[in-house]
């Protein structure tokens, strides 16, 4: 036994997967355009970084560069951790438009097993906070 589809349904689920299609492009497009003009902060690297294997009681660093890309400088406000287990470190002057700051994070690798932290970059004039990650295994 064979089944026919009406050509009207057909053209319909058509027509309806075209305007799904188009209006996903547009949604994607407006996203990707706000995403290249709000970057008021830019990382170098990356906002996540594994620490890989650390023995058990070496505390570890790593530094996460970033650059100013306001017409005007900015400032750190605060960097806020997980936990005590992490620290972090930054600059208290302002960066000036185009040159880096950096924000030093040390993790005190007390605890054995899988860990993955959250630092949270608070800056002055900026509505939302950047999260850095840090991850990685202590043995």
């Amino acid at each position: 036994m064979i089944f026919k589809i009406p050509k009207s349904t057909v053209k319909q689920f058509y027509c309806g997967f075209l305007y799904f299609m188009r209006i996903s492009i547009v949604i994607y497009l407006l996203l990707a355009c706000n995403m290249v003009y709000s970057q008021d902060v830019i990382w170098r690297d990356s906002l996540n970084f594994d620490f890989g294997e650390i023995k058990q009681g070496q505390p570890v660093e790593h530094i996460f560069y970033f650059k100013n890309t306001l017409d005007e400088p900015i400032e750190i406000e605060t960097v806020r951790t997980d936990c005590g287990c992490t620290e972090s470190e930054w600059s208290t002057d302002p960066i000036a438009t185009n040159l880096e700051g950096t924000i030093k994070v040390r993790f005190d690798a007390y605890n054995r097993g899988y860990f993955k932290k959250k630092l949270k970059v608070y800056f002055r004039k900026l509505k939302k906070p950047h999260t850095l990650k840090i991850t990685g295994y202590v043995f």
